[in-house]
């Protein structure tokens, strides 16, 4: 039969043995700060100086490793290498690639092993074009320099001539305007005697050993009356002395220095009297060359 002095012995243990079940858990010890910081911050960037915490094996890898500020940055990187591991990337040669390294890439790319291993020059070029083998040479080598493809500098070059034919075009209609204008001009002033000193400006030019469709000024209406005008001066046996002269096989240039220079010159007094025609004569001699 259980007594009073049971009751009394048994209780203690009973509530120390609730109170040892309900005792809560000791509490695990204080992360380090640094290691709670990790690798990687919670929007992706690499937390400051991680790569010390990286195994020292590395080495110096470590500090290259910081030029990657985020894990994604990392990822790409490793895909690039990955893909040019499996022969589906081409890797790109920085300032300290190996000449294997850099004659692989060019292979891939479409580079030539020398400037000279381009292949750019077009099969036809437009009428009045000529292709100029010194100014592509020094295209050609700033080109193999920076590992242009051939491909790529062909496009380029082609892109080029078409700028030129531009050019060439825009330069031509405005040659053809000038004529027109310096037509217009001349027959304004000429009249119905304008095709009788065209054909007398025409002599007087061949006659200086000039070839008028040579000459730009020849299209300036100053030039073509100045000619007309010279040859209405001077004599029958003055111009054909003259033709005689140029027929020796002086040109522009050297009938303009006889001129300047040969006091026995029909022109010379005229000249350096200054004389605005014949000063005018002169100076389309000289442009002739």
């Amino acid at each position: 039969m259980e007594t009073l002095t049971d009751t009394l012995t048994t209780e203690p243990t009973t509530t120390t043995a609730a109170t040892q079940t309900t005792a809560p858990a000791p509490q695990a010890p204080a992360a380090n700060p640094q290691e709670a910081a990790g690798f990687v911050r919670e929007d992706g960037t690499f937390a400051p100086g991680w790569t010390a915490r990286l195994p020292e094996e590395l080495g110096e890898y470590r500090d290259s490793l910081g030029k990657f500020k985020t894990v994604g940055d990392l990822a790409k990187s490793y895909r690039q290498l990955e893909a040019w591991r499996s022969g589906k990337g081409t890797f790109v040669p920085g300032k300290d690639a190996t000449p294997e390294e850099v004659a692989s890439y060019r292979k891939a790319m479409g580079v030539p092993d020398a400037p000279e291993g381009y292949r750019i020059r077009p099969e036809a070029l437009p009428e009045g074009m000529e292709w100029n083998d010194d100014r592509a040479r020094g295209v050609l080598e700033i080109a193999h320099r920076h590992n242009i493809p051939e491909a790529a500098l062909r496009e380029l070059a082609g892109w080029q001539l078409q700028q030129e034919q531009a050019l060439v075009r825009v330069a031509t209609e405005s040659a053809r305007r000038d004529l027109q204008e310096g037509q217009r001009v001349l027959k304004e002033k000429w009249g119905d005697q304008y095709d009788a000193n065209i054909k007398l400006a025409i002599q007087a030019a061949t006659v200086a050993g000039v070839d008028p469709r040579s000459v730009p000024g020849f299209a300036d209406p100053q030039t073509v009356m100045a000619f007309v005008n010279l040859a209405k001066r001077i004599s029958d046996d003055q111009f054909v002395a003259s033709g005689r002269s140029s027929a020796l096989g002086k040109g522009g240039a050297a009938e303009a220095r006889e001129i300047q220079t040969n006091p026995d010159h029909s022109l010379y007094k005229r000249y350096h009297g200054g004389d605005t025609d014949t000063v005018e004569y002169v100076r389309s001699l000289l442009r002739q060359g």
